[in-house]
């Protein structure tokens, strides 16, 4: 019941669509200048502020998204429910800037969101959990107060903090809970669910420290009850861990630029997002007895090079102290500790006319397997993606094409996708998203041939 949620990636699982979510730190060399236009290009939230003092700078964006599923075969009453349009949504996303000197910055950024399905489809059966999730949401993605002191520089407020350098499959990058609800439809920068966390950093020679506290625990989102991504778990009742200093996770960083080398060395200690739950027999099956949450320890080392047009990338760690269920002459015994080793490598290739392609491998190991006798854990998990993107007419049409598989030879499962990105002009753009879903038992993937989608975006800045 526990290994499906506490495999790596799902971390990653609502990045395979649309812009993918690069969490590169900036890189102090020519290789960052022929990425800056990149859809896949972001800026760490540890970089030095750079502002010209300005009370109040308003930003807004405004769209509508359509959604449709394309071949469900309504064999069932949920099927028939997320048959063809099954999302109509509208959203605002306000984002405010102070900065009144050279060394503060506050910033707070909002997403509000509607979804008029279930007026325009209102003798469809939805459930309550899917409407009060999304007929009338908002989020804070952040609310913020930095301040900055010679290399120094401290923030607090809800946020996230990204460590590691590989783009989709980070081993070290773990502090937050993800929004697992609609596995590829869930837009990038919503992937993490933003906590209230404080972070310092700062530099000794050529080495920069950051260190902090995630002072929340929050648990990653699921697919809600009477939703065509419905797992196991949704329909169990798991909320998170109190406030208390002990619910809390903590970090620390260092990383380096060496010429062409970019290093990082990471280290932290967490609750899981996902509950490990303890199964007891019942007449017909088994049943939860209790859950909790584990609290782990990662240590981890990640590395990218330049060479030419490419970027080689590693990253490689243990996670300790992980739980899982043992079992002892086929029934379910005692929840016991294990220890897992992680990898990634990964190539991002760049050539200035012939487009990007990247590709990366995780693979992960139980450590003694064999002694444990582990309910349900895999003794090895393998996930890959890979990655196509081009651009046209001055970068205004941009083509997208990927694919992630779990398992050996994607046998769990896999998600491929198309988009289509047009922009109108400086404010105003479109999107045209092909997502194919191929079943296997990966969780969220069982099953999962018929619920493909079509998705149309358009977005509106100013």
């Amino acid at each position: 019941m526990n290994t499906p949620i506490k495999l790596c990636p799902l971390v990653v699982i609502t990045l395979i669509t649309g812009s993918l979510y690069a969490h590169n730190q900036a890189r102090a060399d020519d290789f960052d200048d022929a990425f800056s236009e990149d859809l896949f290009d972001t800026i760490e939230p540890n970089e030095p502020l750079q502002t010209t003092p300005s009370l109040i700078n308003w930003q807004h964006e405004i769209g509508s998204k359509v959604i449709a599923n394309i071949n469900s075969d309504e064999a069932t009453p949920v099927e028939k429910r997320f048959s063809g349009v099954s999302g109509v949504q509208a959203y605002y996303n306000p984002e405010l800037n102070i900065n009144p000197t050279q060394w503060l910055d506050i910033k707070a950024d909002v997403s509000l969101q509607a979804d008029s399905i279930f007026i325009l489809r209102s003798d469809e059966d939805w459930s309550s959990q899917d409407q009060s999730a999304r007929e009338f949401s908002y989020s804070i993605n952040q609310l913020t107060a930095r301040v900055q002191h010679n290399l120094w520089q401290y923030s607090t407020g809800i946020q996230t903090v990204t460590l590691g350098l590989a783009d989709a499959f980070s081993i070290a990058n773990t502090l937050y809970a993800q929004d697992l609800s609609l596995p590829g439809l869930v837009d990038p920068k919503d992937a993490s669910i933003p906590a209230w966390t404080s972070w310092a950093s700062g530099s000794f020679g050529s080495t920069r420290v950051k260190l902090g506290v995630v002072h929340e625990h929050t648990v990653s989102k699921l697919g809600a009850p009477g939703t065509d991504f419905t797992t196991p778990l949704s329909a169990l009742d798991v909320s998170a861990e109190p406030f208390a200093i002990e619910n809390m996770s903590a970090f620390l960083s260092l990383s380096g630029v060496n010429g062409a080398l970019d290093w990082q060395l990471n280290a932290n200690t967490q609750l899981q997002h996902t509950p490990t739950f303890k199964m007891q027999p019942v007449e017909g099956g088994l049943a939860p007895e209790y859950s909790l949450f584990a609290r782990t320890q990662s240590v981890s080392a990640a590395a990218s090079y330049v060479l030419g047009s490419t970027l080689l990338k590693a990253e490689t760690g243990i996670t300790t102290n992980l739980k899982a269920q043992t079992v002892i002459e086929g029934l379910p015994a005692d929840l016991v500790n294990y220890n897992q080793f992680n990898a990634v490598v990964g190539l991002d290739y760049h050539p200035a006319s012939m487009g990007r392609f990247m590709t990366e491998v995780q693979f992960g190991q139980v450590l003694n397997y064999d002694a444990l006798n582990l309910m349900a854990e895999n003794k090895t998990n393998v996930a890959w993606l890979m990655l196509y993107s081009k651009s046209w007419l001055r970068d205004t049409l941009s083509l997208q094409a990927q694919a992630m598989g779990f398992g050996f030879d994607s046998d769990s499962g896999r998600i491929q996708g198309l988009a289509l990105e047009y922009q109108h002009h400086d404010a105003l753009s479109s999107t045209l998203r092909f997502i194919d879903y191929v079943a296997g038992d990966f969780p969220l993937l069982i099953g999962a041939d018929d619920r493909d989608r079509l998705v149309f975006e358009l977005t509106y800045q100013f």
